[in-house]
């Protein structure tokens, strides 16, 4: 995602970096894990990974979002049977709990 004017607020970031990260087998997670996190043991690595998430520099966040915004990208490109068209809409999602709007950057059939 090029870091321009239209790419998601500060505050969309984190919670876009999970929602990619949930999609991750176990072993691409250590991957990622041991990219972020060095030195450290699977188990405290797994405990750490949302507090470094949280707490690396705004500039860090969002190479880590553009790189996992790639990987999420070529993984989604081999499971669809239609392609993807570029789109940007602008959607409005609200729970019981919770209201904001996001953009939907790309559609297929």
């Amino acid at each position: 995602m090029a870091k321009n004017d239209s790419k998601p607020r500060l505050y969309h970031v984190i919670p876009h970096l999970f929602e990619i990260i949930k999609y991750m087998s176990e072993s691409e997670r250590k991957e990622l894990q041991s990219s972020i996190i060095s030195n450290l043991s699977d188990e405290e690595s797994r405990q750490l990974l949302p507090m470094v998430i949280a707490n690396i520099s705004e500039s860090k966040r969002w190479d880590l979002l553009e790189k996992l915004e790639k990987w999420q990208k070529s993984k989604l490109s081999e499971m669809r049977e239609y392609p993807r068209r570029p789109a940007f809409i602008s959607v409005e999602c609200a729970s019981d709990e919770i209201c904001f709007t996001d953009f939907i950057q790309g559609i297929s059939r």
